[in-house]
């Protein structure tokens, strides 16, 4: 993944954790020898709080029991509970256990790269069960109940699009690239300068948009061009190898039930191709792993990425006589000028992209305007 310019998100092994009569045992080990590697070694910028420890609930479901504690009075699905009032134990065995991990980050110099997963599309809510208000109500809470062990700790939520209620709360906005939400929900320009004027930070969310179906892979090209243009740090998808059939045999994904909310369930089968970039070498007679033509543009895309940063930071330091100057402008404008929100997801890349060669073109002039003002 690193050779490919992608962040595993997770860092393996995570750590043995012990709350027991209010205290915190924490074996660090083997977790400081792979965090080692993942930052120094492999040059990775970003990295979750173990998601199995600190992730907190995903679409319309209430929080998830943490170390022996219920969120709430009462029985799951707590249904009667007031969502803004928290257990005290649930809250002293969290925050305990937050602060004694995040501590010993900050002891490493870690902490800054360090961003805590909070929830997964808490917007169910809104169009199964009706409890769009506990959805609402809890996000906040839990939010506050993080905060207060440190008001430095990032949380990050794949909301899709911008809840004005949960400003001042989430720090990094899991927003849709395309300027789409869910059910009728949008993104524009003006949300996101919003979140930023705010002091919020940006990445995208992209499930169901990296798929064996979309022609010309617009969108595992272009998702770092949509980032540099508005104004988002990163993006995430949420698998690497997500394999439910042997992918050399069949293009398609079997069926799973899913819920996505207490007490609803239903059989679901995800795009074809979606949660995998990595195929699996042994089915091929292969002992490593096989990378697919997706993968191979998507690192495309983020080398794409540093051209502009690049060029953007020697545009800015340029000798405003400089006769190269004008030419470089206009080569990154004409770059950012094909993504453009709203447009069509990811499914529907040739809607985004007209033509690929035209990516290759516009790289090249970036390339070249880059090579001149460097060499003046």
């Amino acid at each position: 993944m690193a050779r490919h310019h992608i962040s595993s998100g997770e860092i393996n092994p995570t750590p043995e954790i012990t709350w027991n009569d209010n205290r915190v045992t924490i074996d660090f080990t083997e977790y400081d020898k792979a965090a080692a590697i993942y930052f120094d070694e492999l040059q990775n910028p970003f990295a979750y709080l173990p998601t199995g420890t600190f992730y907190l609930f995903g679409w319309a479901f209430p929080p998830e029991e943490k170390f022996g504690e219920k969120p709430y009075p009462g029985d799951y699905p707590f249904e009667q509970a007031d969502r803004s009032k928290l257990r005290p134990e649930y809250k002293r065995a969290y925050q305990a256990v937050l602060k004694a991990f995040w501590d010993h980050l900050k002891e490493k110099g870690w902490s800054d790269r360090f961003i805590l997963y909070l929830s997964d599309e808490p917007h169910e809510a809104d169009n199964n069960n009706g409890k769009s208000d506990d959805i609402k109500i809890q996000m906040k809470a839990l939010c506050d109940m993080i905060h207060e062990v440190d008001p430095a700790i990032p949380v990050y939520v794949s909301t899709w699009w911008y809840r004005p209620e949960w400003e001042g709360y989430i720090d990094i906005w899991g927003l849709g690239f395309n300027g789409e939400g869910d059910y009728g929900h949008y993104v524009t320009a003006e949300d996101m300068q919003k979140i930023t004027r705010s002091g919020g930070r940006i990445w995208y969310t992209t499930d169901g948009n990296f798929c064996t179906e979309t022609p010309y892979l617009a969108l595992e090209r272009l998702l770092p061009w949509f980032g540099y243009k508005y104004g988002a740090e990163a993006y995430e998808f949420w698998g690497i190898n997500w394999l439910t059939y042997n992918p050399y045999k069949y293009g398609w994904h079997s069926y799973i039930f899913e819920s996505q909310a207490p007490g609803e369930e239903s059989w679901k089968r995800y795009p074809n191709g979606d949660g995998y970039l990595i195929y699996a070498g042994k089915p091929i007679g292969n002992d490593g792993l096989i990378g697919s033509i997706r993968l191979k543009q998507v690192r495309e895309g983020a080398e794409d990425y540093e051209y502009f940063s690049m060029l953007g930071k020697l545009i800015k330091k340029a000798d405003a006589a400089d006769p190269a100057l004008k030419e470089a402008r206009q080569a990154l404008q004409e770059a950012l000028d094909i993504v453009n929100i709203p447009c069509s997801m990811g499914r529907y890349s040739t809607k985004i992209l007209k033509s690929p060669d035209e990516v290759l073109e516009l790289r090249e002039e970036v390339a070249e305007s880059i090579e001149k003002l460097v060499n003046k």
